[in-house]
């Protein structure tokens, strides 16, 4: 979840009615199904309308090392939460993004 509030206050709550374990939130996280499902749909639509940060997220969801972009695509995917700069470089803010990303842009 990479420390991302939303993402942890809705495990949390799920947790908390027991209608899902942690064992499922580590291993189905990416399914359409997953209490993340809705969330991740939503992020892939708002992100569709941008081909060109659809083209961005996929170099950095697929790369397994950081990688550098244009100033305003790194702006604008770190202003949706789906990427964290560090240096100047660029990569997924959180694992299940990662994952979810790479599956579904590629």
């Amino acid at each position: 979840m990479g420390g991302s509030p939303y993402l942890v206050q809705l495990a949390l709550h799920h947790l908390s009615l027991e209608d899902v374990t942690l064992q499922q939130l580590v291993g189905d996280g990416i399914l359409s199904e997953s209490i993340y499902g809705a969330h991740l749909r939503n992020l892939l639509w708002d992100l569709q309308r941008y081909p060109e940060l659809v083209t961005a997220l996929k170099r950095v969801t697929l790369s397994e090392i950081p990688v550098e972009l244009e100033a305003v695509q790194s702006f604008k995917l770190q202003s949706k939460g789906l990427v964290k700069i560090r240096d100047q470089q660029v990569v997924p803010s959180c694992t299940l993004y990662r994952k979810y990303f790479a599956q579904a842009l590629s």
